[in-house]
């Protein structure tokens, strides 16, 4: 919700700015710039924030529904995780 509302720069920035207090937040982080590098999307999974707020409109927006879809993925998966402990 905060990427629809605040948009994927201003998302990841503050996803940055907890991640050093937070492990959810880092783990968000690491694993959101480990799959962008693996679709080629972005160079380096450590400089995220720095890549999405630095890069063209177009690209922007392609990172912003891989985003959102991979992040729909892990929700789905996490459901069924859940579900699978009854």
């Amino acid at each position: 919700m905060m990427i629809k509302t605040n948009g994927l720069g201003a998302t990841f920035a503050f996803v940055l700015s907890k991640s050093n207090k937070d492990k959810a937040y880092e783990k968000i982080y690491e694993q959101t710039g480990k799959w962008l590098k693996k679709k080629e999307y972005i160079s380096n999974p450590q400089n995220l924030a720095e890549e999405i707020v630095s890069c063209e409109s177009p690209k922007y927006r392609m990172l912003t529904i891989e985003t959102l879809a991979f992040f729909n993925w892990l929700r789905r998966f996490a459901d069924g995780l859940i579900k699978g402990e009854d």
